[in-house]
């Protein structure tokens, strides 16, 4: 090969590889979208078993997401959460979930999975969805998007958040 094709090869190569960088942290983040449709399906579903299926798939759906840090913090930076995607794209909110008042995110506390799994329909005494205005008043920005609390039947789900809590 003479200098002229290793010179256009080296050229073609990084365009390339620009331009497939480009596209990949252009793409939008789905997390508004997968909220609506989760909670259309969410509502639509009577069984409390199909419930908890459900809420236990958003949960682990939602993991892939992360929280924003800001880059810079002042005294007055806003409070307001947002998350970030895998290509670091603003993605907004997610839904609240509390089990027993414990509030459910297993990026935060990877210790809650197995918590979460495990939850059968048997030791649930409610869940119930919180519309966004009345779940903002109970627990803040954390909830923008709603609130799905969910009761169990007895301690021992409550206990096993509590040791798995970080101080």
């Amino acid at each position: 090969m003479n200098l002229k094709n290793i010179t256009t090869l080296i050229v073609f190569t990084l365009i390339f590889t620009t331009s497939i960088a480009q596209a990949q942290s252009s793409t939008e983040c789905n997390l508004q979208k997968e909220n609506e449709v989760w909670l259309a399906k969410f509502k639509q579903t009577n069984s409390l078993a199909e419930q908890l299926e459900l809420i236990q798939q958003k949960i682990i759906a939602d993991s892939v997401y992360t929280r924003f840090k800001s880059k810079i913090t002042t005294p007055h930076s806003s409070t307001i959460i947002n998350y970030t995607d895998i290509n670091n794209n603003l993605c907004g909110r997610k839904i609240l979930f509390t089990i027993d008042s414990h509030k459910i995110d297993i990026n935060e506390q990877p210790a809650l999975s197995p918590i979460v799994r495990n939850i059968t329909a048997s030791n649930i005494k409610s869940i119930q969805y919180m519309e966004p205005k009345t779940a903002a008043a109970l627990f803040g920005a954390h909830s923008e998007k709603g609130a799905v609390l969910i009761q169990t039947k007895n301690n021992e789900v409550a206990t096993q958040l509590k040791q798995t809590r970080t101080p």
